[in-house]
């Protein structure tokens, strides 16, 4: 399957978006700005098409400006999932992040689900192709199922899950044949084509994983025959090209990798990049070392445009063996080296992104919000006569509008700090309040040592980490009975539940106050036992007042103020 196959998911993400939000009132409704908005959709799939990724971008950064200066928060929020999207395709994820966490205040104020959708999606495949982080891009991809599921958006959920199989087949793991299975069923379901297109082509990939030809054959035959109907014609002939060469079919496997490579004017590059990839392991394999070379070398040009770590690397793994083969020692050495520079890159590549991220959001708002008051300068040229009345109240209006953010920014961090201020002293009173009952005469000894018994199992093993933990968890590893547990956390004026989220939220307080620290919320929410992220939401925001990532924002802006 193709690296296309992510990019295609996220187009048709927004189209069947747009077109479910017609036949269903009770679904996310579609931009206010409908003109605008289907333009948008109409020529998204000829840039794509073409890769003509930047004046996709520049296309829509003009419905952009213009929500922004018509204050329409939602045509904004829409819009910039577009963008944060079409800098995916470009492999600029650091601009994907600025336009998705501009649409975050929309999407926590109205709850749209759609967008969550869109942010999720995006999210788990920039983890999955820029970093690698396979884990990571799993829980976005479940956490964007979550929400079509809850907004009973089949056709989205199906296509996500497709990105779901996309990591096993990058893993080598053809287990991941059940969700192929389903997306192929769904589709069927559904009588979507798109959809059991997709399908289709992932079975045919899980099964050329397992090495069951026979069945890859048949469901990549089928996607042919759908893809007929598509614009993306080209797409099933390198998998099919593979499976012909593993059969033996050498001859008949070139004609499909052939096919795609004579037709660059018309395939996207995302499918070239990968042709390039399986036919020079093709020729490789057939000893044609120098047309294996070159189709190399031409595939890794296509990679280093579009940042494609993964197929980068397996381009210079490539080129190692291909060289190692020729006897060339000293090109072998020179490709397992860049091989392995990049790999290690790879791990250095989100702390230098987070640093990154956080000045080239500050300059992209910046420089938009420059823009968009010029454009309203410029509107204002035809009345010259209030001209000089306007700077001025416009002049008077901005530095109200500055020194009230700036008393009100203060204000927050003080409250911020306070709040947090507060949060330690609490704590400290628990434990001097447990200190006190502990040293009552009519505490028993043994309560004293079951609840030192049991601080030792958190503080030492964190048992309050497990999202299963449960007081009868702590019955069976103390040796003690539910009577005595219970009886133990009445005398330290608590009850269980309480306990174990004191020590959660205590732990989520210290690494939510690390600046530096950017581990995904999702993340943090499982490491602590919470079952979900909601959940964690409002125990966080039930103890702090705030939410967590708006937590972590304060703490970030007072640092960088600092």
């Amino acid at each position: 399957m193709n690296s296309i196959l992510s990019y295609i998911f996220l187009i048709i993400l927004l189209l069947s978006g747009c077109k479910e939000q017609e036949k269903n009132a009770m679904t996310v409704q579609t931009p206010a700005t409908h003109t605008d908005s289907y333009a948008l959709i109409k020529s998204w799939g000829e840039y794509v098409r073409k890769g003509e990724y930047e004046i996709l971008i520049d296309t829509a950064k003009t419905y952009y400006r213009k929500a922004i200066a018509n204050h329409d928060k939602k045509t904004q929020a829409y819009v910039g999932a577009y963008i944060g999207q079409a800098y995916i395709l470009s492999g600029q994820a650091d601009s994907m992040f600025t336009y998705f966490n501009a649409a975050i205040p929309y999407v926590e104020e109205y709850h749209d689900t759609y967008i969550q959708t869109i942010i999720a999606n995006g999210l788990g495949i920039n983890a999955r192709n820029t970093t690698l982080n396979y884990n990571a891009s799993l829980a976005y991809f479940q956490e964007a199922l979550q929400y079509a599921d809850a907004s009973e958006d089949k056709t989205n959920y199906y296509i996500i899950l497709s990105n779901m199989t996309r990591i096993y087949y990058l893993r080598n793991d053809p287990s991941g044949i059940k969700y192929a299975l389903e997306v192929y069923e769904g589709g069927s379901k559904l009588h979507n084509d798109y959809v059991r297109f997709l399908g289709a082509l992932n079975v045919a990939t899980m099964y050329y994983l397992s090495k069951n030809y026979d069945e890859a054959l048949h469901y990549i035959s089928e996607a042919t025959a759908i893809a007929t109907h598509m614009a993306n014609t080209d797409e099933p002939d390198v998998i099919h090209g593979n499976i012909l060469a593993a059969i033996g079919k050498p001859q008949q496997a070139e004609l499909y990798f052939r096919k795609v490579l004579n037709h660059t004017q018309r395939t996207n590059i995302d499918v070239l990049t990968e042709a390039y990839l399986y036919y020079g392991n093709f020729l490789k394999a057939e000893r044609r070392y120098d047309e294996a070379n070159t189709a190399y070398q031409n595939g890794l040009i296509l990679a280093e445009q579009q940042n494609h770590y993964y197929y980068r690397l397996q381009f210079y793994k490539g080129m190692a063996e291909l060289f190692q083969e020729k006897g060339d020692i000293a090109m072998a050495s020179q490709h397992k080296e860049r091989h392995q520079s990049l790999a290690d890159s790879i791990f250095n590549i989100e702390q230098e992104r987070s640093f990154s991220h956080m000045i080239l959001n500050y300059e992209t708002e910046k420089a938009e919000k420059e823009l968009s008051r010029k454009e309203l300068l410029l509107s204002e040229k035809n009345r010259k006569l209030q001209l000089a009345v306007f700077v001025t109240g416009l002049i008077a209006v901005i530095l109200i509008a500055l020194y009230v953010l700036y008393v009100r920014k203060n204000h927050m961090y003080r409250q911020l700090v306070i709040l947090y201020d507060t949060h330690r002293q609490r704590e400290r009173q628990l434990l001097e309040q447990r200190d006190e009952k502990t040293d009552l005469v009519n505490t028993s000894q043994k309560n004293k040592a079951l609840f030192d018994a049991v601080e030792k199992l958190m503080n030492d093993e964190h048992l309050y980490r497990s999202n299963s933990i449960s007081i009868d968890m702590l019955v069976e590893r103390l040796h003690s009975n539910r009577t005595y547990l219970s009886r133990m956390f009445t005398e330290q004026n608590t009850s269980f539940s309480e306990y174990i989220n004191s020590y959660r939220i205590r732990e989520a307080l210290a690494l939510l106050s690390e600046p530096e620290n950017d581990i995904p919320l999702k993340v943090l929410s499982d490491s602590l036992g919470y079952n979900s992220l909601s959940s964690f939401y409002r125990a966080f925001q039930k103890e702090m007042g705030v939410p967590p990532s708006r937590f972590r924002q304060e703490i970030k802006k007072l640092h960088l103020d600092s």
